[in-house]
This record gives structure tokens, sequence and C-alpha cells, in this order.
């Protein structure tokens, strides 16, 4: 499975998620806001290194890489998951561009529906790094069997995604509680809905009445008319969840 379009975008939203919670933390507490950030750029580092730096480096081979035939010898576990699909291993018998064949390792997350495919004995479709032979990702299964990222499977999860977020919006509104806060930051994530409304995440500072203020994010849809609205230094009604004031939702947009 290719590195997808949702895949970059939910990148994305972590890191810019992150990185503004980290601003805005080191802004209220200096010492333990710092001492937070060397923990979080350690794990964003770690994570990267480990789990997208291969999706990465597959990408760059499928597009840039010699096509060759090639043969899977053996399929290992690596009890990695991303988003619900597996990341498998693999030993995988490669011919060269002589004909003489060779083997190498590679790492790939596959969809649960193609778990059957991945088994040794399994002719493939590869992508050799020109620089480094024993560097390929994997292009097909079987013949013709493409496993790249469809604009169908793209817009499934990307309604799954807004669906998601809509659902919790909701609940929140209806048994939340009101409250002035401010926008701290505003961050378009270049998702579009129902026209040109964009989906965007807002970082904001909430003064709960009486209560301490505190500072979370928001998620949605915003109307087109309605994004000066939401611009850094504005005051906006919000509805958070007394329970846990992390979940927050826009009461009007």
């Amino acid at each position: 499975m290719k590195m997808s379009t949702i895949g970059w975008i939910g990148l994305a939203i972590g890191l810019i998620g992150g990185l503004a919670g980290l601003a805005v933390g080191i802004m209220a507490a200096p010492v333990e806001g710092s001492i937070f950030g060397f923990v979080f750029i350690g794990i964003f580092f770690l994570i990267y290194w480990f789990f997208f730096r291969p999706m990465i480096t597959a990408n760059r081979i499928l597009k840039t890489g010699e096509q060759r035939s090639g043969k899977i010898l053996e399929v290992w576990d690596t009890n990695v998951t991303i988003n619900n699909n597996p990341q498998v291993g693999m030993l995988v018998e490669v011919k060269d561009k002589y004909g003489k064949t060779y083997q190498t390792k590679t790492k790939m997350v596959i969809s649960r529906l193609q778990v059957g495919d991945v088994r040794p004995g399994q002719l493939v479709t590869v992508r050799v790094d020109t620089q480094d032979e024993q560097k390929i990702a994997i292009e097909s299964f079987g013949a013709g069997g493409d496993v790249s990222y469809t604009k169908n499977e793209f817009e499934d999860d990307l309604q799954q995604i807004l669906g998601q977020i809509d659902k919790e919006n909701k609940e929140i509104l209806l048994s939340g509680i009101s409250a002035e806060a401010k926008v701290v930051g505003y961050y378009d994530l270049n998702i579009k809905v129902n026209g040109d409304n964009p989906m965007v995440m807002l970082f904001l500072e909430i003064y709960p009445g009486l209560q301490t203020p505190f500072f979370a994010e928001a998620k949605g849809v915003i109307a087109t008319q309605s994004v000066s609205k939401f611009q850094p230094g504005n005051m906006i009604t919000v509805k958070y969840d007394p329970r846990n004031t992390s979940r927050v939702t826009v009461e009007h947009s």
C-alpha cells in the first residue's frame, strides 16, 4: 500500500497539531513546555524513522525505480499495524537486468483484504532503486494486481474521517457547555466540503466562566463566508465536554 493522500493529511494534521500545541505550552509554562517539547520531538522522530521513512522511500522507488518481476519467498509479521492494516516483511527473489536472480528484503503495509495475496510463491511486480538494487518496493501482486491507493479508496477514507469528526462535534453540541473562546491559531487543511467550504483546525484559548482558562483544538467544516470570523485574535463561541475538556467544537460556524 502506498503512502496515500489521506495518510499525508493525517501526518500533516498530527504534526501541525503537535507543533501548535507545543508552542502554546511553551508560552503558558516555559520550563515544563520546553521539557515536553524535547519529548514530543523525540517521539515524533522515532515514529518518522520507523514508520513513515520506509513509506516515503517506497513511494520514491515506485515513482522512479526500474520495473522488474519477482517472487515472494518468505513472509513475516512485523507486529506493526497502521490504520488497522498490517505491516509485513518479505524476502523477495528479483530478476536483475541480465535475467539473473537475487534476494532482498522489504516491508510493506497491506490492506487486510490483500492478506491472501501476500504468501510464499506469489509472483509480484517490483520497482528497484536504480542506485541500490537491494532497495525495492512492491508495485503489484500477481498479474496486474495493482495495489495503488485508488481515488475511490481516498474518497471513502475521507468521508469516513469527515463522518467521525461530524459525529463527535454533534455529540459535543448536544451535551456540551457553551463558552467564549479566543482563536489562537487557524489552519486550513486543504479539504473542501460541499463546494468551497474548508475543513479547518482551530487552536483556542477557552474561558469557561469562573473556571481557569484552558487551551484546546477544534476541527470541523466552516462556511466560506465565515472564514474571516475564525482568524487568530477573534472571539467565538464554542461548546466543550466538561468530562474531557480536550473535546471542543465551534457552536456557530
